[in-house]
């Protein structure tokens, strides 16, 4: 085939590609009409919340950043650990669309990631055409719009976190260095042979003059060492883009001689690294000690020790002849060794921080489990979003390890190097997917690009009389090809696209704030704030909290809501932060236990939901240390569907401890004492399922209480008592004292035994109103939504402390009546003045 036909056949590719971006445009924006159509403009998911908080302060002081947080991790506060790039990057598209108020700003930087993620497909095209050639980099474009996982997920209206940020930036870095692995001896004609990198006129080869090269590796190689800066600054995480340099370079003499190449990667990683190391010095630093994962003094000593590797590379190439390849780069494992060990006995901290860092990016703790993003691939999963692309991607792969065997070109080894990187950490992580996403599309891309070579019709030429009719031409003369390449996006794209949609249009909603969400915390906004740091200053470290400052307890899941939308310090985020103590008080078996932690991190209001209650309950539980071996609060057995039936069928029953959870005595019983109301006894016997022991049912039959209370001194073995409805405890469960009902949502669930509850649920906690008495003590109460309830306690040490207010009652959630003692039918009434409370 001519140049002129290649040309055109650029020309029909390019054409389609801009169809694909049409199509890969109108993907990602699936969720949008979801996002804006609720009560006010959202963001999905949790994460992206936190941004909008950030974006909402630098509007208020643009273009300063805050790099500590009050409103998180208290009582200490929280050192932001990411960067301001992706939050300065939303202000400034917030600030050009004029947006100021919550509602316009999340509608103005939610076309944020979108806006990266097509940003995405021209650097698509360029790592394609560099790697391999102009139709890789074609076929890459067109793949990246409707297919590349958590890339293309990331990338969704919406979705505003800085992880699409840290891909573009990370990848325009790597698109810089492939350029600059180019010009390595680019006048040798020994370099002859290697497939040319950019095409066969490459503009890096032969075309510039060598003070013009040299200049120019100059210019990219400052483009480079600016891209790393930024992308440090946009996440600490892309730490990973000096760890490839370094491998690369361990592994570079294996493959050059040539003294030149020693002193250009000196040269080259020079600038790089010494430039960032300069504004990282001056802006970067953040916080002490020795942590990879915050702005610490660590980060430079990562570049300054590539920078050391290729000066020892060059010296070595300088003054030693080494025949042996692999030489140099022992000396480099016997140094890197020797430093290692000196590092650790002269400050064990770094080793420290290193393998903290380690544990927490590769999920080796035990309760990342309690984390979707942070749990290894699941492989049916994995082939599900990526479908053919991840088949072609292998083929790809193989294609350029058997070119960087046949060439041994340097940019070959650092783009294997780069994508297996990747890749094996996306595969251990899930969260890491979106680094691999768009890496996958272009292996995939070098595969089509390899494979239409192959089928092409090469031997026909284009008539210079049909130019007015070269597409037809075109699609003619290459017609296998064409049909083959054309049969293969056409299938990944059919496979692709009901993955997004469901994704767009199911999961974003299933995992982003509710309207229910939205109205509850809207209304606690409106609630006293004199108890919180303003929401829109920015705070140094040394911020110090006032006495009466207050948080909100919940699970961790709805921080961000808490804090964007109600201005107040949530007790725990999705960042973790004092996960452990909110564990242990949502668990805690009594009101003193719970008390004591709720003193601890300040709470003053408690918000509870079916979803902690049903879904959440067994992640919880995997937050609190040293759990037994037995499960105290579930017991799981089985059932066959009939008594000649091989099938089993998993059944769930709640023991005794789970109805003195402070989760379920609020949520369920709301705070108010539960007289035991039945149980069920399990008799069984044990079998084997999926090679592990469990219970198999034989016997169940209901008990009364006597029954109950001489089981439960005297169990029996092979027999468990539990309850089926989570609002019939097995034992009596004592009241909350502490704690009154303010607000509930209007949703409603019912869940079975008929056991309907409301959606959400907004505590306060108050140190209440104590008087003399003995008995049982009872209030009738009426939510906001109109459902009545009795609230009882019975009293300990001849008091009961009463925290609902008779009269006077600043909430919607009111008595309807007095307090009334059961046993001698005394009245009580109790003004909202005489509540006392712990935070005003």
């Amino acid at each position: 085939m001519n140049l002129s036909s290649i040309s055109r056949l650029n020309i029909l590719l390019g054409i389609i590609v801009f169809c694909f971006v049409i199509l890969g445009l109108w993907i990602r924006l699936l969720p949008s009409d979801f996002l804006l159509e609720s009560i006010q403009p959202i963001v999905s998911s949790t994460d992206p919340w936190y941004t909008v908080r950030q974006v909402e302060q630098i509007i208020h002081h643009f273009p300063n950043y805050s790099w500590f947080d009050p409103f998180l991790s208290y009582p200490n506060g929280k050192i932001v650990d990411w960067g301001p790039v992706f939050p300065l990057f939303s202000s400034l598209i917030a600030l050009i669309l004029n947006a100021s108020i919550q509602g316009d700003i999340i509608r103005a930087i939610s076309w944020v990631p979108v806006i990266l993620g097509m940003v995405l497909i021209p650097l698509c095209y360029m790592f394609g055409k560099i790697i391999w050639d102009v139709k890789a980099g074609w076929f890459a474009a067109i793949l990246i719009c409707v297919v590349g996982g958590e890339t293309l997920f990331r990338s969704f209206f919406g979705d505003v976190d800085h992880h699409i940020m840290e891909v573009v930036v990370t990848s325009s870095f790597f698109i810089s260095y492939f350029i600059l692995l180019s010009y390595f001896n680019a006048n040798n004609n020994n370099r002859t042979k290697w497939k040319a990198p950019l095409s066969t006129k490459s503009w890096s080869h032969h075309y510039f003059g060598n003070s013009k090269i040299q200049n120019l590796v100059i210019v990219l190689s400052i483009i480079c060492g600016i891209l790393y800066y930024l992308a440090i600054m946009t996440m600490p995480t892309c730490t990973l883009i000096a760890i490839i340099i370094a491998l690369f370079t361990f592994f570079l003499p294996v493959l050059i001689t040539e003294k030149s190449d020693y002193s250009r990667i000196f040269v080259m990683n020079g600038i790089i690294f010494g430039l960032f190391i300069i504004l990282f010095a001056l802006s970067g630093i953040q916080v002490s000690g020795w942590s990879l994962g915050q702005y610490s003094i660590i980060h430079l000593f990562i570049p300054a020790g590539i920078i050391a590797e290729s000066g020892i590379l060059y010296i070595l190439s300088r003054f030693i002849v080494a025949k042996n390849r692999f030489f140099y780069t022992g000396i480099l494992l016997m140094i890197f060794f020797v430093f290692s060990a000196l590092l650790i006995l002269i400050n064990s901290e770094i080793s420290n921080s290193f393998t903290n860092m380690v544990t927490r990016f590769f999920a080796l703790n035990g309760t990342s489990v309690t984390i979707q993003e942070m749990q290894s691939s699941n492989i049916f999963t994995f082939l599900k979003v990526f479908n053919i692309t991840a088949i072609l991607s292998c083929f790809g792969f193989l294609i350029l390890c058997f070119q960087f065997y046949r060439t041994k070109n340097p940019l070959n080894l650092a783009v294997i190097i780069w994508a297996s990187v990747y890749i094996v950490i996306s595969l251990l992580v899930v969260r890491f997917q979106y680094y691999s996403g768009e890496i996958f599309v272009i292996l995939a891309g070098v595969f089509l690009s390899a494979l239409y070579d192959k089928i092409q019709v090469r031997h026909h030429k284009i008539q210079k009389d049909n130019k007015n009719k070269f597409f037809w031409k075109i699609i003619f003369i290459n017609n296998k090809g064409i049909l083959c390449i054309g049969f293969l996006i056409t299938m990944i794209t059919i496979l692709s696209i009901p993955v997004a949609m469901e994704v767009g249009l199911n999961e974003t909603p299933k995992d982003s704030i509710n309207d229910e969400w939205i109205q509850s915390l809207k209304w606690l906004s409106q609630q006293n704030n004199t108890d919180v740091p303003d929401y829109y200053s920015i705070y140094k470290e040394s911020f110090s909290y006032p006495q009466n400052i207050s948080t909100v307890i919940s699970w961790w899941t709805s921080g961000h809501w808490i804090l964007v939308l109600a201005h107040k310090i949530p007790a725990t985020s999705p960042f973790q932060d004092n996960i452990v103590p909110v564990a242990k008080f949502l668990l805690a078996d009594s009101n003193i236990q719970a008390e004591m932690i709720a003193s601890q991190l300040h709470g003053k209001y408690i918000i509870t939901t079916n979803e902690y209650l049903f879904n959440d309950f067994p992640m919880i539980q995997k937050w609190i240390p040293a759990q037994p071996d037995e499960d105290p609060y579930y017991f799981v057995f089985y059932n066959r569907a009939s008594k000649t039936s091989s099938i089993l069928t998993p059944m769930l029953g709640m023991k005794p401890a789970f109805f003195n959870t402070t989760l379920v005595k609020l949520h369920a019983n709301d705070g108010s004492y539960v007289h035991a109301n039945g149980s069920v006894v399990i008799q069984y016997q044990s079998t084997i399922v999926s090679g592990k022991e469990v219970p198999l049912l034989q016997k169940m039959y209901p008990i009364d209480q006597t029954q109950t209370i001489q089981f439960l001194s005297q169990p029996w073995s092979n027999t468990e008592i539990i309850s089926l409805m989570y609002t019939s405890p097995i034992t009596d469960t004592p009241a909350l004292k502490n704690y009154r009902l303010i607000y509930e949502s209007n949703g409603t669930q019912t869940f079975p035994g008929d056991v309907t509850l409301n959606n959400i649920k907004i505590f306060e906690r108050v140190k209440g109103y104590t008087i003399p008495g003995t008995g049982t003590i009872e209030v009738p109460i009426v939510t906001n939504q109109g459902r009545h309830f009795t609230y009882r306690q019975q009293s300990e040490n001849g008091t009961f402390t009463l925290p609902y207010a008779t009269t006077n009652s600043p909430y919607d959630v009111k008595t309807t009546g007095p307090y009334r003692i059961i046993e001698t039918n005394q009245t009580i009434d109790v003004d909202e003045s005489q509540i006392e409370k712990y935070y005003t």
